[in-house]
């Protein structure tokens, strides 16, 4: 998957009234999608809060608490739970007065009835939609309901906000430990059984842990994606690319803006490239989103080290789903591809609030495009009797049927610009009768003309067209017992006898010239003629 995340909790568990106690734990279960190398806990950091406990004592609280699912008093079984406030946390959530109630002596409203609520009770703190609660005979503890009809997870996400922020808990916050081999953040073994908060970087929720408790993410990404192209195929996507040194190659990253993106969300979109790519500074952004992007390299906090270049994305109110952000930019091919193990460009990108503690605490798996290089060349020798190397035969090499300018580097030629020091596109035979070509693009067919042989030896009467090879291979070598192995990464091989350098033979001896005439066709005819002449 080539996306990263706004966190929405799954598995919401609204406050229940019938649970079974037990000492609980609460586990939260990573995505396997994320791309989690290198970043302790996960890139997340996750805390839960104690609001209530979870209480199975008898009570005889006026009104809260069950009985087989009937208000009234609690009964004292696991099976019957009722949650209870703090005097600290009911005073977060609103005031109590003594409850006066309707009698006959009284002027009765028009749809109330004797016994019903006159004045008093439970009056909600301004913000809270959620919780009604009611004292608990002989303590300083509130029963608890949850008052609001609409249970969806929207509006538990909406309490779990406004809990935290009127710091309406009882303790907390406290970190879950993430567990690699689990893939896994953790409470510790044992927490009491209650209802919580749990935190993280771009969501809050509510769960009811009177028993072991697990959550999985579910994260909607702001997807990436990576394409390219080149001279040779202009159609961008994802696929390898055939270039030669010199080989421009165009880049589009694609970066959409997620559904459950909020306003003052960042995304950090990054880059980098192999040691075979020149970045030519060339970045142009399509911007379809209602969202603000840095003009320049973002060197702020949790800046990426190293990329070739960064740019921040900042969510705006009116930001839609589905929009995107596109960069653009170009990277041409160098001569160090020819050692460049990675061959390729990679993106990536980092999201959360941008602030705090843990800037961004999700990174996406980058997205990675590559490139290839081939290589080329014959081996000269003497095609009569000796077959021996020969040495300093001269030839042209072309592209295509146009000369292709390339230069020496060490025993073999490379692609380069006409206007560069020594630039030609004259190839000439080595010591061993070699001629290797490194940096070359398949998709192109090379060949070369001979242009000056040796004394005594005829000049080719045809041009040789080239075979190409990619220019970097894997092996991979196992001992004998197949317990070890080791991978190494070779380049083309050398060797005069390396097969892959065609032998072009040369030969010694008058090649007759042709004398012209007419030709013997005619002669034909004529004779032809005469035979029918004698016969007739």
């Amino acid at each position: 998957m080539k996306k990263i995340i706004a966190l929405v909790l799954v598995a919401v568990m609204i406050m229940a009234i019938a649970v079974t106690a037990n000492a609980a734990s609460i586990t939260i279960n990573r995505d396997s999608s994320f791309d989690t190398s290198g970043q302790e806990g996960a890139g997340n950091v996750y805390k839960y809060y104690k609001v209530f406990s979870a209480s199975y004592t008898s009570n005889t609280s006026t009104g809260g608490g069950s009985t087989d699912g009937e208000p009234g008093a609690v009964n004292a079984s696991a099976e019957n739970a009722s949650y209870t406030a703090t005097s600290a946390v009911a005073a977060k959530l609103g005031s109590w007065t003594t409850p006066v109630y309707y009698t006959a002596e009284d002027t009765i409203p028009e749809g109330k009835n004797v016994g019903d609520l006159k004045s008093g009770g439970w009056t909600r703190a301004s913000g809270n939609e959620w919780f009604d609660l009611s004292p608990i005979v002989g303590t300083n503890n509130y029963n608890v309901a949850w008052a609001n009809a609409n249970d969806n997870a929207a509006t538990v996400q909406a309490a779990a906000a406004w809990l935290i922020e009127n710091e309406a808990y009882e303790n907390g916050p406290t970190a879950l430990t993430f567990d690699e081999s689990a893939k896994a953040w953790k409470s510790e073994a044992n927490i009491d059984a209650g209802y919580y908060l749990v935190e993280g970087a771009t969501g809050k929720n509510l769960v009811a842990a009177t028993t072991d408790v697990t959550i999985n993410e579910k994260n909607t990404y702001p997807p990436l994606d990576k394409t390219q192209s080149d001279e040779d195929n202009t159609t961008k996507n994802n696929e390898a690319r055939d270039v030669a040194i010199g080989d421009v190659l165009n880049y589009d990253v694609t970066v959409t803006i997620p559904a459950t993106a909020k306003v003052g969300d960042k995304i950090l979109v990054y880059d980098n490239k192999s040691e075979g790519l020149t970045f030519n500074n060339d970045i142009t952004v399509t911007n379809t989103a209602k969202a603000t992007v840095g003009e320049s390299d973002y060197s702020g906090t949790g800046a990426v080290e190293g990329a070739t270049w960064q740019r921040l994305i900042t969510v705006d109110d009116d930001t839609v789903l589905g929009s995107t952000v596109v960069f653009s930019f170009t990277m041409t091919v160098n001569a160090s591809a020819l050692v460049d193990t990675d061959k390729g460009n990679e993106s990536a990108l980092k999201y959360g609030p941008g602030s705090g503690e843990t800037p961004w605490p999700f990174e996406g798996k980058p997205d990675k495009v590559e490139y290839k290089t081939y290589f080329a060349g014959i081996h000269k020798i003497d095609g009569d009797t000796s077959n021996d190397d020969l040495a300093g035969v001269e030839f042209t090499l072309k592209e295509g049927g146009t000369a292709f300018y390339v230069k020496k580097d060490g025993t073999y030629y490379i692609p380069c610009a006409s206007t560069d020091t020594g630039a030609t596109t004259t190839v000439v035979t080595d010591s061993e009768g070699r001629i290797m070509i490194r940096g070359l693009d398949e998709d192109k067919t090379y060949t070369l003309t001979e242009t000056k042989t040796l004394d005594g030896y005829n000049m080719l009467t045809t041009d040789v067209t080239l075979s190409l090879y990619e220019d970097t291979h894997t092996v991979t070598t196992t001992d004998g017992e197949g317990t070890s192995t080791t991978t190494t990464t070779e380049s083309f091989d050398p060797s005069k006898t390396n097969e892959k350098w065609g032998v072009v033979e040369n030969h010694k001896g008058s090649v007759l010239p042709s004398t012209g005439g007419i030709g013997t066709t005619i002669f034909y005819i004529l004779g032809g003629l005469l035979v029918i002449g004698a016969g007739v």
